[in-house]
């Protein structure tokens, strides 16, 4: 009469047994289904000192769950961490303090996720520093794989988007190779060019970000042309005009150019764009001489171009 029971509890008993044990394939599952950002260690002891979780996304890896996190207060530096959650624990992968600049998610996390954009099972993280007070931002990327954390080249503006519209997201990136307070000009002429960027498209290739600007020159012609669109509605001798914002667009516009391989082609139409009228005073003309004359120097162009 006993024998039913008994054999009950010890089925029972093997049941929970098997529920208890760990994966016999080695990897480590998250602690619980319902996970939250709050649940971090660092969430934890962010929170004793003020801070709130701002921003956040989390995917499930065949480590754990891997998780970022952007804290902020009243008064104090963002925060951002990278952290990995197992059932042995959690580590903190990656941490970034925004003393002098702000940091933000990038738009890849919008949905809480982390993608996989090289396609080999990795994930990235992305996020955006910008400088307090000054026009300056930069993409970070950090690619995640086995457990580990690796920094990719970090992108000067970079912004994600599909530009032609493949369901795959690209990098446009904008760079100052004359730097952000580039200032050209004479003895009582000076040109802040400070907007003069050369813009680049980068994409995810074998887990690497690589430079494939030459891939899309419709995209440059279209840039091209708005810019062209900007410079023909201004007026610089109008006397309201900006020489400064001016120049920035049309040394812009040569960047294009560089950029698809036709750097001479681009010299040619920014030296179009910059000519020294017969009409205009003397020192005007030997200023737009000299602006042109340091250029070259600065952007090394031959002297035969």
């Amino acid at each position: 009469m006993m024998r039913a029971p008994l054999l009950l509890s010890l089925v029972l008993c093997l049941a929970a047994s098997l529920r208890a044990a760990p994966s016999s394939s080695g990897s480590s599952r998250p602690r619980s289904a319902n996970w939250s950002p709050a649940s971090l260690e660092e969430s934890r002891r962010l929170g004793g000192q003020g801070y709130a979780i701002a921003e956040h996304a989390s995917v499930q890896v065949p480590e754990g769950r891997l998780a970022v996190v952007v804290y902020r207060k009243s008064g104090g530096a963002p925060r951002l961490g990278v952290s990995l959650v197992t059932d042995r624990g959690q580590k903190l992968l990656h941490m970034k303090i925004g003393s002098s600049f702000d940091i933000k998610l990038a738009s890849i996390h919008k949905s809480g996720s982390i993608p996989d954009l090289a396609g080999d099972h990795s994930r990235i993280v992305a996020y955006q520093t910008a400088l307090t007070g000054v026009k300056q931002e930069s993409l970070i990327l950090l690619r995640y794989r086995d457990g580990a954390l690796e920094a990719l080249p970090s992108l000067p503006f970079g912004r994600f988007s599909d530009i032609d519209r493949d369901g795959t997201l690209e990098i446009v990136s904008r760079e100052r190779p004359l730097g952000q307070f580039f200032m050209i000009g004479c003895e009582s002429y000076m040109r802040r060019a400070q907007d003069a960027f050369r813009t680049s498209i980068h994409a995810f290739r074998q887990g690497r970000v690589v430079r494939v600007s030459k891939s899309y020159p419709w995209y440059f012609d279209n840039s091209r042309q708005e810019m062209l669109a900007r410079l023909d509605a201004i007026d610089l001798r109008s006397g309201e005009a900006d020489p400064g914002q001016y120049l920035s667009v049309a040394l812009s516009v040569y960047y294009d150019y560089q950029e698809m391989g036709r750097a001479r082609e681009g010299w040619k139409e920014f030296r179009r764009l910059n000519p020294a009228r017969p009409a205009d005073p003397p020192p005007v003309q030997r200023c737009m001489k000299e602006v042109e004359l340091t250029l070259r120097k600065r952007l090394k162009i031959p002297s035969d171009w």
